[in-house]
């Protein structure tokens, strides 16, 4: 998938969801950067190629007084490893939780800390944990 087709950004503040595919139908774009969209946006998170997306995202939908589930996994959690991610975590806070398949961080030798701002170490958690979060979730999201 290339997320472009999904999300673009229209100036440094305003990120825009377009309807190009069927999970994405019942978001729709308004002209201001905002989202017409239920309460709670999972963004489940298996690349590290979408950061600026990702980003843009959750601060526009933080904005719009969403919550936010995101949940990396895959080569999603490399994102965590970045040393502008806490800008993720402080547009998430308060807003929002963020959690990650260890698995998957340990496949890609992140480190034995567990040291993630935003994601506390019992939220290194399994793909059982996604499945729990998909629940919760009004709207999904993946990049």
């Amino acid at each position: 998938m290339i997320c472009r087709e999904f999300a673009k950004k229209v100036d440094t503040n305003s990120w825009v969801l377009t309807k190009k595919a069927g999970f994405l139908s019942t978001i729709s774009a308004k002209g201001n950067g905002g989202f017409d969209m239920a309460d709670k946006l999972g963004i489940f998170v298996s690349t590290e190629e979408n950061w600026d997306h990702l980003l843009g995202i959750a601060r526009a939908a933080v904005a719009k007084g969403k919550e936010l589930i995101i949940f990396f996994t895959h080569r999603g959690t490399l994102l965590c490893k970045r040393p502008d991610f806490e800008e993720l975590a402080k547009a998430v806070e308060g807003r929002g939780k963020m959690s990650l398949c260890l698995v998957s961080w340990n496949a890609h030798n992140l480190g034995e800390d567990h040291t993630v701002p935003g994601i506390p170490e019992k939220d290194f958690a399994t793909q059982a944990r996604h499945g729990e979060l998909i629940e919760e979730m009004d709207r999904y999201l993946v990049l």
